[in-house]
């Protein structure tokens, strides 16, 4: 049986707060108060959802189709175009005819590809500033990062979880509106997208291109440093019928404009290592070993048993004659007792097993001398590129801490725009220290604004995933230029 259509189902009136990515500082408190920074918001008022959606057989409801309508004047309404506006009627107390509503229609939501897009009446009912951050935040939106028109996908789900009897958390829900993890564990895995995540404050999410030395040749090689917001795992809840490590997929991050490209230093390395230990395990314990792994442990002790009783001469008598020993050193608290009374020891099969990966490091230092006070400059901007990214960023409420943003670092092959073949590739990093020696020629100069002179910046990075066989195939974790900005091609980390 097809799917039930319900039409025209009207949201709660609300309102939404734009983020204009300004902050302001307000006293709270007695006296002096202490002071709270909040952002600055613009606020569009009087905002409703008119959906239409589908409705299975078993209460499952998808393909959600909304337009997002804000009340304006009756003048704004002529002056739109008839597919961007309407108008209802509703009752008056004490009068026959009652009044006209208008509305703009400022965005409108497809069901089949979950995406917003705003209309041409956004710029004519809206203010200049505000219908830029109203397209921002559409964008945002899209793109599964933090933005405030969330609160419009939030009224649409209220309306259809009230007109449906949607519970929390319900497996029906499948409108793409917001979270919902199925309770049943038996219903088929479900990514966790991000927005079930803690919401973090606004961070910066442009910056500048900027390179040093400035009037760098097109054919010279260099290293390129791009930010990442890191939004965490991306992974999938289920049963583990299919044994399926749940932290295996890729992380999830945001795009964050503007980069930093640098010279070529003169000591390039990288370090591939694993972590390797001794391991030891004697006769006895191998032989337990034995017995576990055996599918009748008591039929193999028995047949231990009758072993021992029939060599009572041989090899077995004497491992016997060094287990009682050792029950002896045990309950004597005696060290090497077996070896001060045969001068023998088990053969303890001394083996150096594998016991996990390891991070490879990247170091990098770069003396960043101004040959004018445009470059010193821009000297600022780069040492501020690397000190913002890596700070820690809060939630909203600042209850919690946020991971900072990660790197992905390039050695670029000079105008080709390529990653260089003779050097190797880099997975997503994270940036752990940044030190600046802000004299570095130990002598004290300025330009007239008070910019030094000269800089150095020794910076230590490590990457989040260790290294795999399967990237050196291309088909690692972070293969997917999708999910990074470089990910590892064809040719993978290199050689």
């Amino acid at each position: 049986m097809a799917d039930l259509n319900r039409t025209n189902l009207v949201s709660k009136t609300f309102s939404l707060e734009l983020n204009t990515g300004q902050t302001r500082t307000i006293r709270r408190g007695q006296g002096p108060g202490r002071p709270v920074t909040t952002p600055i918001t613009v606020r569009v008022p009087n905002i409703t959802t008119v959906s239409s959606y589908n409705v299975a057989e078993d209460g499952t409801v998808s393909n959600v189709d909304s337009v997002v309508r804000q009340v304006v004047t009756e003048e704004q309404f002529n002056n739109l175009e008839p597919s961007n506006r309407s108008s209802e009627q509703v009752a008056t107390r004490g009068a026959r005819s009652g009044r006209t509503i208008y509305y703009a229609t400022l965005a409108t939501r497809d069901g089949e590809t979950n995406k917003y897009t705003y209309t041409s009446a956004v710029d004519k009912v809206l203010p200049e500033d505000t219908a830029t951050l109203f397209k921002q935040d559409v964008a945002k939106e899209n793109k599964g990062e933090t933005s405030q028109f969330s609160t419009v996908s939030a009224a649409t789900q209220q309306a259809i979880t009230k007109e449906e009897g949607l519970n929390t958390d319900d497996p029906r829900n499948r409108t793409g509106l917001s979270p919902s993890i199925p309770s049943n564990v038996d219903t088929a895995p479900q990514t966790i997208s991000a927005a079930t995540r803690i919401q973090g404050k606004p961070i910066r999410r442009e910056y500048p291109d900027l390179r040093y030395p400035k009037k760098r040749h097109v054919t010279q090689d260099y290293i390129q440093f791009k930010m990442l917001e890191y939004k965490g795992l991306k992974f999938k809840r289920g049963t583990l019928g299919g044994l399926t490590n749940p932290l295996s997929e890729s992380r999830e991050f945001g795009t964050i404009e503007g980069s930093v490209t640098l010279p070529m230093q003169s000591k390039i390395s990288d370090v591939n290592t694993v972590n390797w230990g001794e391991s030891d395990i004697n006769p006895l314990q191998a032989v337990g070993l034995g017995l576990l792994a055996s599918d009748d442990a008591l039929k193999g002790l028995e047949t231990l048993k009758e072993t021992v009783t029939n060599n009572t001469a041989g090899v077995l008598s004497n491992t016997v004659s060094a287990a009682k020993i050792l029950a002896f050193q045990e309950a004597l608290q005696v060290k090497g007792l077996l070896a001060r009374t045969t001068g023998a020891i088990f053969n303890p099969n001394t083996e150096l097993l594998f016991r996990g990966p390891q991070l490879r490091p990247f170091g990098f230092s770069f003396f960043l001398a101004a040959r004018s006070q445009s470059e010193a400059s821009e000297i600022k901007q780069i040492i501020r590129f690397f000190k913002q990214g890596m700070s820690i960023k809060e939630s909203s409420n600042n209850l919690f801490l946020k991971t900072p943003n990660v790197f992905n670092i390039r050695y670029v092959y000079g105008a080709t725009g390529q990653d260089h073949p003779g050097l190797n590739r880099i997975k997503t990093c994270a940036l752990k220290s940044c030190s600046v020696d802000y004299n570095p020629d130990n002598t004290f100069m300025t330009f007239e604004d008070g910019t030094m002179t000269a800089y150095r910046i020794t910076m230590q990075f490590q990457e989040l995933l260790p290294i795999t066989e399967s990237d050196y195939q291309g088909t690692g974790p972070l293969a997917n230029p999708d999910q990074v900005i470089f990910g590892l091609t064809s040719d993978s980390i290199g050689f």
